[in-house]
């Protein structure tokens, strides 16, 4: 009988992984993090390593300037450590190559998807010290037009605004690092379904916050009985859906066919057209599902420019969308529900059998709900005053006024 391997340390992986996460002791924490850096394959040193605090960042920041670091204090009240601030992504080639070497051995030809919003915390990371948070703010808005940018023209039209804004020298240093397929809308190898960002984990953890409080043995059995109801309730409402598509990408089809009606077509030969309006004109292929905006290959659904060419040639718009925007799709995946569990065979002979939690002193103020939000996820918001999107109000705003007499 074939066992598959198990080892001791496979768990390692798994004893760092939030802001918020809370251990016994300093000393608890420095065990776990020397473990989570072997299991991981990475390097670390201390920046700041005391009997209150510890910083610690990748090896390589100095020389490759990794965004990846973990710090937190020491609560003097219960002695315990919290993670207060946790960047687990590398950007230093060595970790960097080899995450795509595991990637590529697990999942063997699919490409490989850096998270844009970890993206834009590194490159804000590379101008502390250096620059005000206006600057910062221009240059992550300019750095947004980039990655999104649909082809290759438009990146490298958007590139030099973010060059000239951000400094050639940073922004140079800062593309070497991260191969264009991994990040760029305009060279990924695959299809993106319009998705830049993989914040589910986070998703998920805001829609539990309420479960998060409770004792572990609770909040595990509340979270299945949420998600428990959650299957069944879309299983259901998915039941009466009459349209072809979701009902989201029902309302995406129609708001494309409205905006494919100022287009004239001209077909050029089998499957092949021209697509123009009095400003632009776009070549569709429907036999290769392409079209030169490349919004139809990024996104895997039709462009207005190529539902134009579809209707043109007289074929059905639903033969040229991925299946996995189909309602029959969606129903698969709720196909499966979670089983109810039953306590009622269960019996307790004293009260003896019960684990109790620690007698702990409550800390002072309301308890947090929320994640702590890093550096780089800050909301922008419009000062009143100077008309400039930043991070600060009218109150605090110190930008000068050019005031004309």
């Amino acid at each position: 009988m074939d066992l598959s391997k198990f080892f001791l340390s496979d768990e390692w992986g798994s004893y760092l992984s939030h802001a918020g996460q809370k251990f016994e002791s300093i000393a608890d924490f420095r065990d776990k993090l020397r473990k989570f850096a072997v299991q991981s394959g990475f390097h670390y040193v201390l920046s700041r390593n005391d009997s209150i605090y510890v910083n610690a960042v990748c090896v390589n920041r100095d020389v490759d300037h990794c965004g990846w670091e973990v710090l937190g204090p020491v609560a003097s009240i219960n002695q315990c450590f919290y993670i207060t601030q946790f960047n687990n992504v590398h950007t230093c080639r060595a970790f960097g190559d080899t995450v795509l070497q595991a990637f590529d051995l697990i999942f063997p030809g699919n490409p490989h998807l850096y998270c844009y919003h970890h993206l834009r915390y590194n490159l804000s990371r590379k101008y502390k010290n250096k620059g005000g948070e206006i600057v910062v703010a221009d240059v992550l808005q300019k750095f947004f037009k980039v990655a999104y940018a649909s082809t290759e023209k438009s990146f490298y039209f958007h590139l030099k605004n973010l060059r000239d804004e951000g400094g050639a020298a940073i922004i140079d240093e800062f593309i070497r690092e991260i191969p264009l397929e991994h990040w760029c809308r305009a060279f990924f190898k695959g299809c993106r379904y319009g998705i830049m960002a993989n914040g589910i984990a986070e998703s998920f953890n805001n829609w539990i916050v309420a479960e998060r409080s409770l004792p572990p043995f609770a909040m595990l059995d509340q979270t299945r009985m949420k998600e428990m109801k959650m299957m069944s309730e879309r299983s259901v409402e998915s039941k009466s859906w009459t349209t072809k598509l979701t009902p989201k990408m029902e309302k995406r089809l129609k708001e494309q066919l409205d905006r494919s009606r100022v287009f004239r077509v001209i077909a050029s030969h089998e499957n092949v057209y021209e697509v123009r309006n009095d400003k632009y004109s776009y070549s569709v292929d429907l036999s290769t599902r392409t079209c030169s905006c490349v919004k139809w290959q990024i996104n895997c659904f039709p462009c207005a420019h190529a539902l134009v060419a579809i209707q043109s040639a007289r074929l059905d718009v639903y033969d040229f969308i991925d299946p996995y925007f189909t309602a029959e799709y969606y129903r698969m995946c709720y196909s499966f529900p979670i089983a109810p569990l039953s306590n009622v065979d269960a019996s307790c002979s004293s009260t003896e059998d019960f684990i109790l939690p620690p007698v702990t002193k409550r800390p002072a103020g309301r308890p947090k709900s929320k994640r702590i939000a890093s550096a780089g996820e800050k909301k922008l918001i419009l000062c009143g005053r100077c008309n400039k999107m930043g991070h600060h109000n009218k109150k605090s705003c110190t930008e000068p006024l050019n005031i004309l007499l």
